[in-house]
């Protein structure tokens, strides 16, 4: 009996290590392709999703942590009003290197391709939230 069980267990340990694999995010989901950003809440989103959302107001005093994304863009976030100048980086980037898209009809929600540029936005807000919030 002991030996059985001895036999079983990595099996049911794997199982459960594999079952676990699969409620991780698809690669290829939504929330891995692009991000939306309502200009007017000034709030930057993975995907459609409500919950893995930032609110650019909240990092207003943090304008000194912006630098990746001015270097990646080209571009400073401008005052008075940073999260706003950030939000139209993100929405029309200067080097023009992605088109982003208006999901709406009163055009204040943008769709924005997931790539290098986003991608790099995306990280260095989660950063600056991280700095800021946990501790």
């Amino acid at each position: 009996m002991k030996k059985r069980f001895l036999a079983l267990a990595p099996l049911v340990l794997l199982s459960g290590c594999l079952s676990l694999g699969q409620t991780q995010p698809n690669e290829n989901s939504a929330h891995n392709r692009y991000y939306t950003l309502d200009a007017q809440a000034l709030r930057l989103c993975q995907g459609d999703s409500r919950t893995q959302c930032f609110e650019l107001n909240r990092i207003a005093g943090a304008r000194f942590m912006f630098k990746p994304i001015e270097d990646k863009y080209g571009q400073t976030v401008q005052r008075p009003n940073y999260p706003r100048s950030l939000a139209m980086m993100l929405i029309n980037p200067p080097d023009q290197s992605y088109v982003s898209e208006r999901v709406d009809v009163d055009g204040q929600i943008y769709r924005l391709p997931a790539n290098d540029h986003t991608n790099l936005a995306w990280r260095t807000i989660d950063n600056i939230f991280k700095t800021i919030y946990s501790k």
